[in-house]
């Protein structure tokens, strides 16, 4: 048997091939030099800064010309779907190669996928490896493309002759197989870096974006429909967790969904599978929602053409406020780098969900705020009134029972004045009502921890000033003594100061302070103060004395009232207001709160009762 033959069955036995001796003169010094010169051609194309898959189609063809094939492919698997997609061909129809899915382990090159060996079939028709794809191939060769320990894919060429490939055809495929892994591992590592940078960037911008948004719908919106995009995913859907009622309640959708998922409104946490998240506060990932037990929404998913689920937890500080949902219209598995940037980004959508809350929240009590201010003078209105009636009504009561006590009226004018007797006790009767009503409520007075109660007050002024492009600060004295009063009356008193401020600052913008701290009172004690300095406009010098006046507002949209009862409440707690202020400089809010013993308080209560009669 001559030398090369007998190398040559060697050589086939090591790799598996079932194919007859080549006898084509593989040896020869021609096919070496033209091997030679493709290999330098291929050195030659890898120092390029060449796109990898031009490079690819570069070597694939110089392997076409030296090994005279009739076609060739470079195939990568696709381990979550067990099949081979051909990612690169040469004298294949485009159409037929992306429809062409073989499984790992059927024909030439699956055998080589899955044993991540070399094969090469001299005459494919007496093959037990070989299925037939297109008609007239007669030879094939295959090897393995291993980035590592790992098979990634496969080079494979073919021929319409019979014993087409020879060993040094094997030897020199191999090695373009190892130069291309590691053109194919640089450009996944480019790959999922550029992936990477890019997600993060997006990670970024989505935070940026939803944390602007001041309003829920529009951030549940947006969170929707950004995660959608990010992830190339068919739905994304949001639900917030109701906790008095235990359940999760659909607020946000983008993707074409059935009608029936919308419509669904909310679900239990408990005996479902997507309440589990809100358990565990751990994704979950569901490989078929419509075969998964415990899923609600089957039919609907099914309806929607969706498959695969990624449920992530929406967190705020440890507690779970609610679910990002992910759905894919094909079986997918999501990568764990996926997985971990949703998880981030839903901890950035929580806390905006929860700014938007709270956002909601200072606007409702400032409208409040507003109307309370509204019915707060109504009663000074009303009251003032029923004083000016009840003194003429005295005078006319007391008419009625002088011209009573006159002998000489008629039976007639004296039921007329017994008729008008009783009007007047009517009228007296709704006077007295209407000064009960408008009369203040007794305040509720208890020990204040004012650096508390600044803190509550700076959480809602913050979400206010995003809304309009300005910060607040505050600047908290440590071990500040508490005050006697009713911490709902003095909250309102600092908010309603605060919200001028931010209001003073709404078209130039600007911070707002909040800060705390104790100054001397004269004659003795301590004041705690509470102060509110802005950057706003500031009030002129000459309109300084009319502030807390009845409807004087330097504010087009303001009602003129916050001031005056402001100072109200000041001096119902026995405390006092300062103000300094410049023109375009800004404004600084004293409120003076006594630090009391403990036995002032009765004392003080007295004085309220006084002050409110």
């Amino acid at each position: 048997m001559p030398r090369s033959t007998s190398k040559t069955l060697k050589t086939r036995n090591r790799t598996g091939r079932d194919a007859s001796p080549n006898s084509r003169g593989s040896s020869s010094r021609e096919r070496r030099l033209k091997r030679l010169n493709v290999l330098y051609k291929i050195s030659n194309i890898l120092t390029t800064t060449q796109r990898s898959e031009t490079v690819l189609k570069m070597i694939l063809r110089e392997v076409v010309k030296l090994t005279q094939a009739t076609s060739a492919s470079l195939i990568l698997i696709d381990r979550e779907a067990g099949v081979l997609n051909i990612e690169i061909a040469d004298n294949i129809d485009p159409v037929a190669a992306r429809r062409l899915k073989l499984r790992i382990g059927e024909g030439v090159t699956g055998w080589v996928a899955a044993k991540g060996k070399p094969l090469l079939v001299g005459d494919v028709r007496s093959s037990r490896h070989y299925v037939k794809i297109k008609a007239g191939v007669r030879s094939e060769l295959a090897v393995p493309l291993i980035i590592g320990d790992e098979v990634i894919g496969v080079i494979n060429v073919d021929s319409n002759r019979c014993d087409a490939f020879t060993d040094g055809d094997l030897d020199m495929l191999t090695a373009m197989a190892a130069q291309s892994g590691k053109i194919l591992q640089a450009s996944r590592l480019y790959e999922e870096n550029r992936l990477k940078a890019e997600r993060l960037a997006a990670l970024f911008e989505i935070a940026a974006a939803i944390v602007s948004e001041p309003l829920l719908e529009d951030v549940l919106r947006r969170v929707a429909d950004e995660v959608r995009k990010l992830v190339e995913a068919q739905v994304c859907s949001i639900m917030l967790l109701d906790e008095k009622r235990n359940e999760l309640e659909i607020n946000a959708v983008s993707g074409e969904v059935a009608r029936g998922y919308i419509e669904r409104k909310s679900i239990p946490v408990d005996g479902n599978v997507i309440g589990r998240v809100i358990q565990t506060r751990k994704p979950l990932y569901i490989p078929d929602v419509r075969k998964a037990r415990g899923y609600r929404l089957a039919k609907v998913a099914q309806a929607s053409g969706l498959c695969s689920l990624l449920c992530v937890p929406m967190v705020f500080l440890d507690r779970p406020i609610g679910v990002l949902n992910i759905y894919s219209d094909s079986p997918r598995r999501f990568a764990p780098d996926v997985i971990n940037l949703m998880t981030t980004l839903a901890g950035h959508s929580a806390v905006a969900i929860v700014n938007a809350k709270r956002s909601e929240r200072i606007i409702r009590s400032e409208e409040l705020l507003r109307e309370s201010e509204k019915f707060q003078l109504l009663g000074m209105m009303s009251s003032e009134i029923a004083h000016e009636i009840r003194n003429p009504l005295s005078i006319l009561t007391m008419l009625v029972h002088a011209l009573r006590g006159d002998e000489g009226l008629t039976r007639e004018s004296r039921t007329d004045l017994g008729v008008m007797d009783s009007k007047l006790r009517d009228m007296n009767r709704i006077v007295d009502q209407v000064l009960d009503f408008s009369r203040s409520h007794q305040l509720e007075m208890s020990e204040v921890d004012v650096n508390q109660l600044v803190e509550d007050v700076f959480t809602l002024a913050r979400f206010k000033a995003s809304s309009i492009g300005c910060r607040v600060r505050k600047r908290l004295r440590e071990s500040l003594p508490s005050v006697m009063g009713d911490p709902g009356q003095i909250e309102q008193a600092v908010l309603n100061l605060a919200l001028n401020g931010l209001e003073s600052m709404r078209r130039t913008g600007g911070a707002l302070l909040l800060s705390t701290g104790i100054i001397k009172r004269k004659g003795g004690g301590q004041w705690v103060v509470i102060r509110v300095r802005d950057e706003g406009c500031g009030i002129p010098a000459e309109k300084v004395r009319e502030i807390y006046a009845p409807y004087f507002s330097m504010n087009e949209r303001g009602t003129g009232l916050g001031l005056f009862i402001t100072q109200r409440i000041v001096t119902r707690h026995n405390g006092e207001m300062k103000v300094t202020s410049a023109r375009g400089k800004g404004t600084k809010f004293e409120i003076r709160l006594p630090v009391q013993i403990q036995t002032e308080a009765s004392e003080a209560k007295v004085a309220t009762s006084k002050t409110e009669r």
